[in-house]
């Protein structure tokens, strides 16, 4: 009851800068956790947290040796984190892209017959492919933020389309587009034959492949959806940040709800993060 009283008797912009002053360290503790749990960071966060509540409890107790040893190690700390996780780092920066950061806070309407193309559009594209044993790379770019990875392809600017978007995979001497993956923006293809960051994550099914691993290479450093067909299986997969689910060519169905659901921008922020298989 003290401390209830003594809240209104600082005032009311004290205790809204206070509540506000809470309320932003709670959203950094969640960031850093939501991104850390997709690295090897994870368990360094955790030690660092150990080590803080070590170095609290020694200097607690007066230990002016342990506290000592404590004090002059931090100046390396932030040193060696930099140098450990510069990967880590750089993909968070490449991830804070302004425009995806408003259309995920502040839930930026999709045009929903737009989604409809494009959904249609991607299914029956991979449905065709699968039907002729066909590998395909189809990045969903939603965040405007793949300009690296489209400058150096070919570019099309072209209305999506089964037609169009179907062609670019086929594996022929003329046409080395099918190596690389098509991009799409806005309902169009805007470009094809781009080649994309390998993922080093050493838990990705070893039975992935490149193009597997490119694909979720994207999805790490960017807020781009990645669709993959595989050649071999004849599955889909969906990566999003850094996660994937697979569907085998049986399960079309729910390759497409899934879909549906992860161009939601709700979901995308709010949504639980691909973590398991569809199928094999």
């Amino acid at each position: 009851m003290v401390l209830f009283e003594r809240f209104f008797d600082i005032g009311f912009w004290q205790a809204f800068v206070l509540i506000a002053d809470f309320a932003l360290i709670a959203a950094v503790i969640y960031f850093i956790l939501r991104f850390m749990r997709f690295t090897v960071g994870l368990p360094l966060l955790l030690s660092m947290s150990v080590l803080v509540l070590v170095y609290g409890v020694v200097s607690a107790l007066g230990f002016k040796a342990t506290q000592g040893i404590f004090e002059s190690s931090t100046q390396w700390l932030a040193f060696t984190v930099v140098v450990l996780f510069q990967d880590d780092i750089r993909r968070l920066i490449l991830k804070a892209n302004p425009n995806d950061l408003l259309n995920r806070f502040f839930g930026a309407s999709t045009d929903v017959k737009a989604n409809e193309l494009l959904i249609r559009v991607v299914v029956e594209t991979s449905q065709a492919l699968i039907a002729q044993q066909l590998g395909a790379l189809i990045v969903i770019d939603r965040s405007n933020d793949l300009g690296d990875y489209t400058a150096g392809a070919v570019a099309l600017d072209a209305v999506l389309s089964k037609e169009l978007l179907y062609p670019i995979f086929i594996p022929t001497h003329e046409n080395p587009l099918h190596d690389g993956a098509a991009v799409i923006t806005h309902s169009r293809i805007v470009a094809a034959g781009c080649f994309l960051p390998l993922s080093t994550n050493s838990d990705i099914d070893l039975n992935l492949g490149t193009r597997h691993r490119a694909g979720i290479g994207l999805s790490e450093v960017s807020g781009a959806l990645v669709v993959i067909v595989s050649e071999e299986t004849g599955g889909v997969t969906i990566c999003e940040e850094g996660r994937y689910l697979r569907y085998p060519k049986t399960q079309i169905d729910a390759f497409r709800g899934e879909l549906q659901r992860r161009l939601s921008s709700k979901t995308r922020m709010f949504g639980r993060a691909p973590t398991k298989k569809a199928g094999a």
